[in-house]
């Protein structure tokens, strides 16, 4: 069989796996797990990764560790990962706080238009942008990981491997800009949290003898408490200063909401961001965030260059913004699957 037999056998075998109310199974997976992921995500101090770890061996007691099992417990885990990348966009457009990581860049956007009375075309940017996004990266999935794991096993070994993953976290000092210097501090300051942990060897490293340290710091969870709380009290010091009175009229928001999407504007920045962020999600080790902050970035760039002069800037409720940065986080879940496939690498 050659590399295109594969594919299309691996596509038969989704479409083919045994029926539920007429429905293949891995198909109901995927969507099930998809809606789980949006619940997750659009909850603030959840993750795709938590859900996905208290899944796992809750799928393998049904469905077991046969060859037949494969297929519908990896559809699960994949649609919650998807499904939190798009659900962490509604609480930071609608409460400026993310419900994952990733979508931090997108409060500095959605919600200054949810406070225009935009939430509502927020939220359909951020959809159509992460849909956008992921379709793309599901389609360079299929197409270059087959070609990627034969290469893989002609060409990679252990030092390859090695210094591929120093190439993925030498592009976090891409993300300060024009200070590398500051970027290779905070990659620093990352793996340094990323060590305080349990090791192979079941010797705790920098855990400072406590057992809490022992199993390490959730990474997600310590992102969102910080932006959790810093919201929190941010929006507390609002309400002690101006109150909680409204801003704007009912008309003004209702014409805001039925405002048009405007795809024509937003699909240079989709585009775009699809693209570094199938780049970014294809390297083992980078996630997301660093893709929707890349994205954002260049999107941020072009954008300054041909704005109007009655069009709001970046952080001050442009759609441009949004769309940017969910199709960059977006497109990173299938991209992700590369280096799993293809490298044995997880991400």
């Amino acid at each position: 069989m050659g590399v295109w037999d594969h594919v299309i056998a691996g596509v038969l075998a989704v479409f083919l796996s045994d029926p539920v109310l007429g429905v293949p199974i891995t198909i109901l997976m995927v969507l099930g797990g998809f809606l789980l992921g949006i619940t997750v995500g659009a909850t603030p101090g959840l993750a795709g990764p938590m859900a996905m770890a208290i899944s796992l061996p809750i799928l393998i007691s049904v469905f077991g560790y046969s060859n037949d099992a494969l297929l519908p417990v990896l559809g699960f885990l994949i649609g919650i990962m998807k499904g939190a990348t798009i659900g962490g966009a509604v609480p930071a457009i609608l409460f400026n706080t993310p419900g994952t990581p990733d979508a931090y860049m997108t409060t500095l956007d959605g919600y200054p238009m949810a406070q225009r009375g935009e939430a509502k075309r927020a939220l359909r940017v951020a959809h159509f942008s992460s849909a956008s996004g992921d379709t793309f990266s599901d389609i360079v999935l299929v197409l270059c990981a087959p070609f990627l794991a034969i290469l893989v096993e002609s060409y990679l070994d252990l030092p390859e491997k090695t210094a591929l993953l120093i190439l993925s976290l030498a592009f976090i000092a891409s993300v300060i800009g024009n200070s590398v210097g500051k970027g290779l501090i905070s990659m620093g300051l990352g793996l340094l949290a990323a060590m305080v942990a349990t090791g192979e060897d079941f010797y705790p490293r920098l855990t400072l003898a406590q057992p809490a340290l022992a199993e390490g710091i959730p990474i997600a969870a310590a992102i969102l408490g910080v932006l959790i709380l810093g919201e929190v009290f941010k929006a507390l010091e609002d309400i002690h200063r101006n109150g909680t009175s409204a801003s704007g009229t009912q008309t003004a928001r209702q014409e805001a909401m039925d405002r048009p999407l405007g795809l024509q504007k937003l699909l240079p920045y989709i585009g775009r961001s699809a693209v570094i962020g199938t780049c970014i999600g294809a390297l083992p080790g980078v996630g997301s965030t660093l893709a929707a902050t890349l994205g954002y970035t260049s999107a941020k760039r072009r954008y300054t260059k041909g704005k109007a002069a009655d069009a709001p800037d970046f952080g001050k409720g442009a759609p441009e913004g949004i769309a940017a940065t969910e199709a960059a986080n977006s497109s990173v879940s299938g991209a992700n699957l590369i280096p799993v496939l293809s490298l044995g690498i997880g991400f």
